[in-house]
Parts: structure tokens; sequence; C-alpha cells
């Protein structure tokens, strides 16, 4: 018998050659099963696989899914809960969050030029303009003393809300 050991990025793979010309393929990945789910879904997301509010599929059948304890489910599912991912509706299931802005930091566009990038349409509501004194930290930063102009703003994609501003 014959063992052979090959190794790709995160994954670390045993071939056993056994006498009968039968091969067994052992796949061992580095990183915890949580993480491995969380990619999972993260990539099923990403592609549509799961739409934005829409639900994933039942922690029982996530568990069957990937053949892992509830525990590790919970787990996986409450990370993505904290990136901005999901949502718990209680009683109905486990929701995809509606897709967030995304942008790479090497490129610096507006948040209008970002929604319409992203198949939105932009809206903004003036909330309220002030003038205000800045605070010593705002004057020390700014190199400037005098009162400054606040702006606060809804951003929108049409009637959802995406963010309050205030520059």
């Amino acid at each position: 018998m014959k063992n052979l050991l090959t190794r790709n990025e995160n994954t670390l793979i045993f071939n056993l050659r056994l006498p009968s010309d039968h091969q067994w393929s052992v796949t061992m990945l580095n990183d915890p099963l949580y993480i491995q789910i969380i990619r999972d879904i993260q990539g099923k997301i990403d592609t549509g696989q799961y739409p934005s509010d829409t639900f994933i599929p039942s922690e029982s059948e996530l568990q069957d899914i990937y053949m892992v304890s509830r525990t590790t489910v919970r787990r996986a599912i409450s990370e993505l809960i904290n990136a901005g991912y999901l949502t718990i509706v209680k009683g109905v299931g486990t929701k995809v969050m509606p897709s967030r802005l995304i942008t790479t930091p090497k490129e610096l566009i507006s948040f209008t030029q970002l929604m319409r990038n992203q198949g939105m349409r932009p809206d903004a509501r003036m909330l309220a303009i002030e003038r205000v004194k800045a605070t010593p930290d705002l004057q020390k930063t700014l190199e400037y003393p005098g009162e400054l102009i606040e702006i606060a703003r809804l951003r929108r994609d049409c009637q959802k809300k995406c963010v309050n501003e205030l520059s």
C-alpha cells in the first residue's frame, strides 16, 4: 500500500492506493468546518444562488447538506449575521440581507456612481443644513477655527433607505 500526500492552498489531500486498485481520497481542509460553511454560503449569496430577500435552508437542512452538527451550523449562521449577510426572521427562518454596496479600496467613486454601477437608482433627501461650531479636535484636523456647515442627507435606492449621511 502506497500513500501519496499532496498539498494545495488550504487543502491537504491523502490518496491511498490499495492493492485491489481501489483509490480513496480523503480531503482535510485546514480551516474549521464553520469557516468552510461561511465561505460556501457567501459564495451562494454572491452568485445569486441565494438571492437577496429570500430564505436560506433551515438549520436542520444545512446540517444534512454539510453533514455537521447543529452547533457548527449555528456558528456559521451567527458569523454571517454579524457580517451583514443574513438576518433572522423569528418564527420564519434565516433571510439573505439585501445586497450591500460593494467597492474596493483602490478606487474612489461617489456614492451615487457606486449605486448606479450596481444597478440601483440613487436618490437623496436633505434632512438638515445648519451652521455649527467645530469641536477642538475637528478644528485641529481641518486647521480651520471658524463655523462649519453641517449637512444631513438620507441616501437611498428609490424608496429603500441605504444610509444616513452627515457631512
